[in-house]
């Protein structure tokens, strides 16, 4: 048996950050134990498939939380249009390197 349904996220957090967000999930009766996995689809397209085997819930909330973090930052970098990837953008390590051996 498969059951598969979805929700929106109820949290205020996440209405407030992004009010498209949503959760879907399937429930495989027929698995392996020890096979339970989670499947992360981000706003980006990146794709996770997290083992639940060994992890706590807490973990996966965290790892949310920083792809969320990171997607926020990228569109505030955007926004202000700086890329910190531009080679006049970054910062010269040589200069940290140096003052470090004076």
């Amino acid at each position: 048996m498969h059951v598969s349904t979805g929700f929106r996220v109820n949290g205020s957090r996440a209405k407030k950050s992004n009010p498209n967000c949503s959760v879907d999930f399937s429930i495989d009766e027929d698995a392996e134990p020890g096979k339970a996995f989670v499947e992360l689809h981000f706003a980006d397209e990146d794709k996770r498939k997290v083992f639940m085997a060994d992890r706590r819930a807490e973990e996966i909330t965290r790892l949310m939380e920083e792809k969320g973090t990171e997607l926020e930052t990228r569109s505030v970098l955007k926004e202000v249009k700086f890329d910190p990837w531009k080679p006049e953008n970054r910062l010269d390590s040589s200069k940290f390197v140096r003052a470090r051996q004076q």
